[in-house]
This record gives C-alpha cells, structure tokens and sequence, in this order.
C-alpha cells in the first residue's frame, strides 16, 4: 500500500478545507472507514469515504490503482471534515460494528 498526491491539489486541498493529505492517509487507515465507489467526471472509478481518526472525522477521495509489483497506490483527491450528517452516518456504523 502506497499513497501519492498532486502536489498542487494538496496546498489547494490544505488552504481550502484545513486538512492535510497526510492526515487523511492516516484515517484511510480506519478499520471502521466507510467506503462507497463512484464515478468521477471523467469516467475514473474513485472512491467516496468516511473515516475516523482520533477525535476527528474526515471525509476523503481517493482513486486506486496498482504499480508494476502490484502494490496498491491510493491517490487522494480531496480530503475535509465530515459533514455533521456524514459524520453521525460514520458514528452509526462504528457504534453497529462494535456491538457486534
């Protein structure tokens, strides 16, 4: 597993929303994540996600693809806080899995 970025979308990303890509690495991490996949506008399957970190809860964007040793790169897109609906939506399912 491997993370990338474009250089520029994350200074973009950071003065935007006030999220570091790094951070978002670190809540991919998340065995809780929640994870859905999309299509972006130019036909590219990425995928949509809610994940934990901490106190923190983000909402990412993150296309995959594998190198040559098929190793797993997630290149991340965007990367902010979780809506108060995306969040309670992330706490929901957190809060099922542990019960069980």
């Amino acid at each position: 597993m491997r993370f990338e970025w474009d250089e520029d979308k994350f200074q973009s990303n950071l003065r935007k929303h006030g999220v570091s890509f790094d951070l978002a690495t670190q809540a991919l991490l998340d065995p809780f994540l929640l994870e859905e996949p999309e299509r972006d506008t130019l036909g590219e399957e990425c995928w949509r996600v809610i994940a934990g970190l901490g106190s923190v809860t983000l909402f990412i964007v993150y296309t995959l693809k594998e190198d040559h040793d098929e190793t797993e790169i997630f290149r991340i897109i965007s990367a902010r806080r979780a809506s108060g609906a995306e969040k309670r939506r992330y706490d929901e399912a957190k809060n099922r899995a542990l019960r069980t």
